[in-house]
């Protein structure tokens, strides 16, 4: 533990803390009275801009009635519920709808049908089907809104619904998860990084409260550590799927080096191949590198996360 605390200390013990995470101090060698930026608070203010208005939320809600509409002239009892990005509040304007219907019967027989009866819905991009499920890619016809649709036999219990409730009892336990999870991803989004999904963003995040340091409610401070751990302390390269559950552990450095799906038992780490690990790595060392270089110019003409980010905002 004394090797994770020396490499805390090194972003947060060199001014970087107050810096980054305390509103209202302002530069030594400033001569007006100027409030410096702080890193947690635009990180907050950057998730409350890119997350969906109340009329985004509404569309949503719209298109998941519309579908169960469909759904149930097909199936009977079949329930129509949302799981992803938006069932636990962290979907962008651009992001996909994520819904699982479950208590599809007779799959085979009935699937051409309720694809016709969705066709007023959605517009189908790409089909998966098999004996017990399928999935539809899409877009809504009228908002675009990309959808993912995923048919299932099962009555309840999915691995999708039981990964969204995970998730909303992990943001109870670390309120900032989500702020902290989009400035991540944006930043990869600004690095042209989209093989992480949302979900992927937060088990890292957990398995990094678990096995670094711990948890600290301060959205600044854990974008840092996120950027710290992931980008020079975390075993990508070494990633393997374990016969067991429980992280395995690097012998030099105690860290883990795997990522665990709770809910699949799939490690997302060994998923990733050899030059995505090397892009995600430098992707979060730039921005570190980025951060240290703001807070070295000591300027206020532009704030921390743009800095971090390398200069812009993007949605998703």
């Amino acid at each position: 533990m004394s090797n994770t605390m020396a490499r805390r200390n090194q972003y947060h013990e060199q001014d970087l803390e107050l810096e980054l995470s305390s509103p209202g101090l302002t530069s030594s060698d400033s001569q007006q009275d100027i409030e410096e930026p702080s890193l947690g608070d635009e990180v907050e203010a950057h998730f409350k801009k890119i997350t969906l208005r109340e009329e985004d939320i509404d569309i949503r809600h719209e298109i998941r009635i519309a579908v169960e509409k469909a759904v149930n002239a097909a199936w009977s009892g079949a329930t129509v519920n949302f799981y992803g990005s938006f069932s636990y509040g962290m979907s962008g304007r651009h992001s996909p709808l994520d819904l699982v219907i479950e208590g599809c019967n007779d799959m085979d027989n009935t699937f051409t049908r309720i694809i016709s009866l969705l066709s007023a819905i959605i517009v189908p991009k790409r089909i998966m089907q098999n004996p017990t499920e399928a999935i539809i890619r899409a877009t809504a016809r009228d908002s675009q809104i990309p959808v993912n649709l995923l048919f299932l036999q099962s009555i309840s219990g999915s691995d999708a619904e039981l990964s969204s409730k995970k998730v909303k009892e992990w943001i109870r336990r670390y309120p900032c998860l989500p702020s902290v999870v989009c400035s991540i991803r944006s930043l990869l989004i600004n690095e042209d990084i989209h093989f992480l999904t949302t979900y992927q963003l937060v088990l890292m995040f957990v398995s990094m409260c678990v096995h670094y340091e711990g948890y600290v409610n301060d959205a600044g401070l854990m974008v840092v550590d996120f950027l710290d751990y992931f980008g020079q302390i975390f075993n990508f390269s070494d990633a393997i799927t374990p016969a067991s559950s429980q992280p395995l552990l690097d012998a030099d450095c105690h860290t883990p080096v795997v990522i665990i799906d709770p809910i699949t038992g799939i490690n997302i780490s060994s998923n990733l191949t050899q030059l995505e690990k090397v892009r995600i790595c430098s992707a979060f060392r730039r921005g570190l590198n980025n951060l240290n270089d703001w807070v070295c110019r000591n300027t206020i003409s532009s704030g921390p996360l743009q800095a971090l980010m390398g200069g812009s905002y993007p949605e998703f």
